[in-house]
């Protein structure tokens, strides 16, 4: 029996999201560019999940052993975008009928500047100091692993904002043909 793209595509993002949704977040030091606030941000949820200090013995003492700090970072980046076009949705809501068209249009354009932006290599994950096993990880580019669990989430979102769907499904092919 052969399913059709979007069937796998669908069992693919329910995987992912199952692996992924109990844990959340990323970081950088004072990123800069346009994905900077949504970059710092990410890096507040990344905090707020393993906590400024390091505690060694919460990475031992977690079972079932945690993601990879990467992957960490990748959702809490997803959740970030997320929550910034669901803001904007908001704000739409509360502007007058005729700036709404313009506040969607951006969300729009946002949403697919960022597709763009992780297969481009220009957000790069950086893994902060703390309680994660010693690291070599240099700030590298989104990586084929890391742009499936971005793109689960955004399909997972897809009530929220009618692109998100779309956005996800390219991130999860983006991801599948560089793997």
């Amino acid at each position: 029996m052969t399913l059709d793209k979007n069937v796998q595509l669908k069992i693919l993002v329910s995987l992912v999201s199952r692996l992924t949704d109990a844990y959340p977040n990323p970081d950088d030091s004072n990123p800069i560019g346009p994905w900077g606030p949504i970059i710092r941000k990410t890096v507040e949820r990344f905090r707020r999940v393993y906590g400024p200090q390091p505690e060694p013995w919460v990475w031992a003492a977690l079972n079932p052993q945690p993601l990879p700090p990467r992957f960490v970072m990748a959702i809490a980046l997803a959740q970030t975008v997320i929550d910034q076009i669901s803001s904007l949705g908001e704000l739409a809501k509360a502007l007058p009928e005729a700036s709404q068209e313009s506040v969607a249009s951006y969300s729009s354009g946002l949403i697919k500047r960022f597709i763009d932006d992780c297969g481009n290599g220009i957000i790069v994950i950086h893994i902060p100091r703390g309680p994660f096993p010693p690291s070599d990880d240099e700030p590298k580019p989104i990586g084929p692993e890391e742009l499936i669990v971005i793109g689960a989430q955004l399909a997972n979102a897809a009530t929220i904002h009618q692109d998100f769907e779309t956005a996800g499904i390219a991130l999860i092919e983006m991801g599948l043909n560089h793997a």
